[in-house]
């Protein structure tokens, strides 16, 4: 006699449980486990092996209370991300769909454990890539150029100051962010990108709050694909900001370097005479002595506003140092004095110079500075250089004065830029450094220098401006300063 339907459906139904990776077990109406598949073995281990014929509720174990009373008598047919106790140390997330008969019910367990795990390493690996890019001010971007779509991830979003609910999902909303002058050259940079040329363009965007930002664009096309591009956007406005002051640094080192050889060449150039004069045999001993003074003096000065001003170059903080200015014209009075002594002219100043804040080698050099150039331009055989001073609320006014042909307003501006020198000035009378470095030098210590007329002697009148606080010390001086600065031609 041939096997029955039901026997044939039973031969089947064993088969197919013992293929299936999935973990089948069958629960009588009694709560008795009447069979398990090798699937089941697999996943719970010995429990499972001595399953049958044993309660269902001791089989499952599971830190949910309420879940092992949901697989043995439950009437829902899943139930989802079920944590279950697995082999000895292993906890388990499983599905599990229950088919519910009238005379017990079969179960099959999906094992989650390790798409879980799959999961939980994706999304830590995309925590980190977030991460990475806010560090790095990176982010990714995807564009359909078939369809003018985008996509993008949060730090793009970031970097290009979008409202996260007004995401950017057109190419044309994105060229609008761009500054408009650079609006067209950037389409045409997308639409040039394909396998063989990648888009690499930095261009100024517009945020959405107004500021200004540069960023680095990116891009390859995707392969197999030309219409679709892949890339990042990188926030470069810090760099540039770094890459300016470089730039600004640089320029100040070269500038510094001109400062030094135009300030040291008045001593280096009376050092050299006198040792011309000193090579004449027509010179008494007297004289002789005479000039090997004067040079051995010109020689220490030299030396010593080189040293102090290359520990200038070298300070690291801004702190201003009380400095009484009659030292300071003392100390030119006495370098200029062959000078003086050669043309016939006198330095006077008065006994009220007043105490400022300030660099001591940067004060020597703008006084040296613009005492040279009185001497330069002032009635030689009988003419004098007058340093005069004035206190206002708050300020300090150190003027030096010539009887010279004066400075006309229209140029009163122009002759603090760099390299200008008024029209009849020829090569040997200077090279033009002289007082841009001095409103630099000002600037720096907060004050200011301006060009006048002098009501006393007829000729120029350069007038230093020193403010009564240190500016060292007020916060707001030195923004001020600092600002000004900024704007100052370069």
């Amino acid at each position: 006699m041939g096997d029955t339907p039901r026997d044939v459906s039973e031969q089947v139904l064993a088969h197919v449980l013992t293929v299936v990776s999935d973990a089948v077990l069958t629960i009588d109406h009694l709560g008795t486990v009447q069979s398990v598949n090798r699937g089941a073995v697999l996943l719970l281990g010995d429990r499972a092996e001595r399953a049958v014929g044993c309660p269902a509720r001791e089989v499952f174990s599971s830190p949910d209370e309420g879940a092992v009373e949901g697989l043995v008598a439950g009437s829902q047919t899943f139930m989802p991300a079920l944590t279950l106790d697995g082999r000895p140390g292993q906890q388990l997330t499983v599905d599990v769909h229950i088919l519910i008969e009238p005379h017990g019910r079969v179960l099959v367990l999906r094992d989650l454990t390790e798409q879980r795990e799959a999961q939980q390493v994706l999304a830590d690996i995309h925590d980190q890539q977030r991460s990475l890019e806010r560090l790095g001010q990176v982010g990714r971007w995807e564009l359909d150029r078939a369809h003018g779509e985008l996509q993008w991830t949060e730090q793009v979003v970031e970097i290009l100051g979008i409202d996260p609910l007004e995401m950017l999902g057109t190419l044309d909303e994105l060229i609008e962010l761009v500054r408009p002058d650079h609006r067209e050259e950037f389409a045409e940079a997308i639409g040039a990108a394909g396998p063989s040329v990648e888009l690499d363009e930095e261009v100024p965007v517009i945020r959405r709050d107004g500021s200004e930002a540069w960023v680095k664009i990116r891009a390859v096309a995707a392969l197999g694909d030309p219409t679709v591009l892949h890339g990042v956007v990188q926030d470069v406005t810090g760099l540039r900001d770094a890459l300016e002051t470089a730039r600004r640094v640089n320029n100040d080192v070269v500038r510094f370097a001109g400062v030094i050889a135009h300030d040291l060449r008045s001593p280096v150039a009376t050092i050299a005479g006198m040792a011309r004069l000193l090579s004449s045999t027509r010179l008494s001993v007297d004289d002789r002595a005479v000039l090997e003074e004067r040079i051995l003096s010109n020689s220490l000065v030299a030396c010593e506003q080189i040293e102090l001003l290359l520990g200038e170059a070298l300070r690291t903080t801004s702190q201003l140092d009380p400095v009484p200015m009659r030292d300071v014209i003392s100390w030119v009075r006495n370098l200029v004095a062959p000078q003086l002594e050669d043309v016939g002219m006198t330095l006077e100043w008065g006994d009220d110079l007043p105490t400022v804040h300030g660099r001591v080698p940067l004060l020597r050099q703008c006084v040296l500075n613009l005492v040279g150039n009185a001497i330069k331009y002032g009635q030689h055989d009988g003419g004098v250089v007058l340093v005069r001073s004035r206190t206002l609320s708050d300020t300090w006014e150190i003027a030096v004065e010539d009887d010279g042909a004066g400075i006309p307003v229209q140029d009163r501006e122009q002759i603090f830029e760099p390299g200008v020198r008024l029209d009849g000035s020829g090569p040997e009378l200077g090279s033009g450094l002289g007082l841009d470095a001095v409103r630099r030098v000002m600037l720096g210590m907060g004050g200011s220098v301006r060009a006048e007329s002098s009501e006393t002697l007829g000729g120029a009148a350069m007038i230093l401006v020193f403010p009564h606080a240190d500016p060292s010390r007020d916060q707001s001086v030195v923004e001020m300063a600092e600002s000004d600065q900024a704007g100052a031609p370069t």
